[in-house]
């Protein structure tokens, strides 16, 4: 039988040339009612926009967001960004050297959003930062591109922390990245460490290629703001245009 949603995903796939990623799969709610899982992979440029440069283990100044963005309860304008892969809302020291902990930890860093929390090593690679889209619907966009401390020598960790204007939904993007397994951890946690929401702390390495995944409060699920990479719409239309042609030459029955 015709299934024109399958045919739809394979034609993408085929002209992407992307293979399906493993799921990290839903989680929560939290105590305070986050919850999270799985989202198409729509990875953002941040061309034109700022970069922060950091050392190993090291938390930048404050970083204007370009709105207004609620996380567990308050409301913030700027972030603080960390070496290790976190993006958090309070100023501190604390960089979170050398690995993740459980989330939620008292024990900090708080108040903070775990892309890929790990001891990585920016200086091996690059951290850029850009606000996209128009008044309402905004989002900023976190990019990482790293190496760990002491790895390889080659930026092999491109991922995003993508926060939506008005949803105040939190956006995960993985290009390519292996979150180490009992080192490496994604997850949210509030602004002293007692309410948080874990996505992985995984005992084995977790590869992770062309995934996206939400953490919300709601049901827009990250959707209802995305602002797809320059091409994204283009494929998509190439692709909805192909099916349409089979359909057309579809014989009558």
């Amino acid at each position: 039988m015709f299934n024109f949603k399958t045919l739809t995903a394979s034609l993408l796939l085929t002209i992407s040339g992307i293979a399906a990623a493993a799921p990290l799969g839903a989680v929560g709610p939290d105590g305070f009612g986050y919850s999270g899982n799985d989202i198409a992979y729509n990875f953002r440029s941040t061309a034109g926009g700022g970069a922060v440069l950091l050392s190993d283990d090291e938390v930048s100044g404050a970083i204007n967001l370009g709105f207004n963005f609620s996380f567990y309860g308050n409301t913030y304008s700027q972030g603080y960004i960390s070496s290790n892969g976190f993006l958090t809302f309070s100023p501190s020291p604390v960089a979170g050297c050398c690995s993740s902990p459980a989330f939620p930890n008292p024990g900090g860093p708080n108040n903070m959003i775990g892309g890929y929390f790990d001891d990585l090593f920016p200086p091996v690679g690059n951290i850029t930062y850009a606000t996209l889209g128009t008044a309402g619907s905004l989002e900023f966009v976190l990019r990482y591109e790293v190496d760990y401390f002491a790895g390889s020598g080659s930026a092999t960790n491109i991922f995003q922390i993508i926060l939506h204007e008005g949803s105040n939904d939190i956006e995960l993007q993985y290009q390519n990245a292996v979150i180490r397994g009992g080192r490496g951890g994604i997850g949210i946690e509030n602004i002293d460490g007692t309410v948080g929401l874990q996505v992985a702390l995984p005992g084995n390495d977790l590869p992770l290629s062309q995934q996206g995944y939400c953490i919300s409060t709601g049901n827009t699920q990250c959707t209802a703001n995305a602002v797809p990479e320059p091409g994204s719409l283009a494929l998509v239309g190439l692709a909805l245009a192909g099916v349409g042609v089979l359909r057309r030459r579809r014989p009558a029955v």
